[in-house]
This record gives structure tokens, sequence and C-alpha cells, in this order.
């Protein structure tokens, strides 16, 4: 199998590095690696259109597979890698990332967004993420995670446009609780702060700050509880429900 491996942190991220080293060294898989020049989280599914973007062969320490840069957004290097660069990619992975994907932050996620636009390019992709705790995150333990995926997963997924979003605890793989299958709660805890002033102009960043207290059934929970999630995730873009209420709102 063929898999194209990128990320939203940048291609020099060591998430991405375990991730690849994980692949290259317990399966028989070929790997290319396209992944941004630079860090490009919260990018969601933008993608670079009035410019040209840089694309280079660069060599990741360690790693002996291709890998290039692109000086774009993670849905550029999944564009790039599947219309441009490789013609026989089977599999699209998206991470590790430094940090869960759950919740509200699905929807900005670099890291999911490139799994999302290779199903949109019809190619199955699943997005890994890992909880920091302090200053400690276990990239290891998503990627064994990941290696349980290739093994358990059935021929019908490779088959489909299906992207599952994996999110791993900050523990080692041989204490994780097991896996769940769940879906992400879409709540959004986002704040904005006040940083300070410079003359007339005010500055003031985001503040992303998960809840201490959550429902049972949440992503965040069970990550919280010692588990991987697995989410899917769907490429519908319009709802045939709302489609219909709205067809009788404009009759009435």
């Amino acid at each position: 199998m063929h898999i194209l491996l990128t990320n939203d942190d940048g291609v020099f991220a060591p998430g991405l590095a375990t991730l690849a080293r994980h692949i290259i060294e317990k399966t028989d898989h070929r790997l290319s690696i396209i992944a941004p020049e630079v860090e490009q989280s919260g990018k969601s599914r933008a993608i670079t259109l009035f410019r040209s973007m840089a694309l280079k062969h660069v060599q990741i320490p360690t790693l002996m597979t291709p890998t290039f840069s692109v000086d774009g957004t993670p849905a550029d290097c999944v564009r790039v890698g599947l219309r441009y660069l490789l013609e026989d990619v089977d599999l699209v992975l998206s991470g590790i990332n430094y940090g869960v994907n759950v919740g509200g932050d699905v929807p900005y996620s670099g890291t999911v967004s490139a799994a999302l636009e290779a199903a949109r390019l019809e190619k199955p992709a699943i997005a890994l993420s890992a909880q920091i705790s302090g200053r400690q995150v276990f990239f290891d333990t998503a990627a064994e995670v990941l290696l349980q995926l290739l093994d358990i997963l059935p021929d019908e997924f490779y088959h489909s446009r299906t992207v599952l979003s994996v999110n791993t605890p900050a523990r080692p793989h041989a204490d994780l609780v097991g896996l769940k299958v769940i879906n992400c709660d879409a709540h959004i805890t986002d704040e904005y702060e006040w940083v300070g002033t410079a003359g007339d102009v005010e500055y003031i960043r985001i503040c992303n700050r998960y809840p201490e207290q959550l429902t049972v059934e949440t992503d965040l929970h069970y990550v919280r509880q010692g588990y991987a999630t697995l989410s899917p995730l769907s490429q519908i873009v319009s709802s045939e429900d709302e489609m219909l209420l709205l067809e009788e709102w404009l009759q009435s």
C-alpha cells in the first residue's frame, strides 16, 4: 500500500517524524511525505489560489523516504500529492498533531481538514492527534494506534472516502484503556483575551479553553479517561432534510 503522509505542524515536526518512522520500521507499506514548509495550524481547508507555491525536496533526519515541503496549507499538500506528484496513493494520513483535535476544534483543524480534502479527492484518510499534558505528549501512542487500525480496518475502508479522526491520550500505549468510537462534540469553547495596546491599536488573542466538566458522551471526555477515540467524519456539504425544510419555508 502506498501512503501519503502530511500534517499541519510542518514538515520537520516531531509528530510527523514519529509516525513516519513507525510506518517505515514496522510495516511493508510505501511512504511518501508532502507537508507544509512551516506550521499551518488552524488553516482548515484553505488552499492557495493567487500565487505560486514552492515545492522542495527535503530530508528529514533519520528518515530515508521521499519527502517534499510545500509553502502552502495542509490541504494544498494533499492536492499537490494527489493531483501533481503521486499517481498511486491508497491512503492519506495526517498528523500526528501536537494536541488533540476534538469537539469544536475539528472544523478549524489543518490536520483534520487535510484528511477531509483527501476524501474529497476520493481517497480514504485518517487524521491523528495526540493530547498534550503539561508539556508531555506521547506521539508513539498515536503511531501504535494507527498501526492497529491498519491491521483491523477492512478492505471496504480502503475503497471508500471515509475519514477517521483519531485522538490519543497523553499516556503510553500500554496504558490505553481501549478504543472508543464516538461523535465529535460540536460545542465551541473558544474565548478571546486582551493582550495589550500600542498607541491606538488593541491586541487580542484566542484562548482555546476546554471545559473542566464534560458530558459523558464526548470525544474529549473519553480522551481524558485514557481512551483513543475514533470519530468518523462526514463529507456531506448539504443536508437533504434542511433542503426540504427550506423549500417549505419558500412555499409558505
